[in-house]
């Protein structure tokens, strides 16, 4: 089965402060399916890990950061956004009422050919375009 990695599945692997969570998201790596993130998800990782969170300081240094995100792209299936994958992100971000960031990630699973994307906060979403959401920290 193909899934697309939302950006907190991979953040969740790295916050420590809901281990549910985290064991959660170690389970979904550790399922042997193809995974998949675009390249708009390591960015987002790599900013997720460094901003700070509230008072909270950051969940990396940026070195920290850049190595985990390394990791991210050498061991899961990476796909790059196109011109068409911001386009349908477009009606998905009208239709759907969902973020611009959310709109773009969906439309590249699409285009990726995932069954699944794997994330949090989509309940709005059950089924699109063939995709189906699967949030694995409820």
């Amino acid at each position: 089965m193909r899934r697309f990695l939302d950006t907190s599945t991979l953040v969740w692997l790295y916050d420590t402060s809901v281990p549910k969570k985290r064991d959660a998201a170690r389970a979904v790596l550790a399922t042997g399916d193809s995974l998949v993130v675009s390249t708009n998800v390591l960015g987002e990782l790599f900013v997720a890990l460094t901003k700070r969170r509230g008072t909270q300081p950051p969940l990396a240094t940026v070195a920290q950061a850049n190595e985990r995100v390394r990791f991210a792209a050498e061991d899961l299936e990476v796909v790059s956004v196109h011109r068409e994958d911001v386009l349908r992100a477009l009606g998905y971000r009208v239709k759907q009422q969902i973020s611009w960031w959310d709109a773009l990630n969906w439309s590249t699973a699409v285009a990726a050919r995932c069954e699944e994307y794997v994330g949090e906060d989509r309940a709005s979403l059950p089924r699109v375009d063939g995709v189906r959401f699967v949030n694995p920290f409820a």
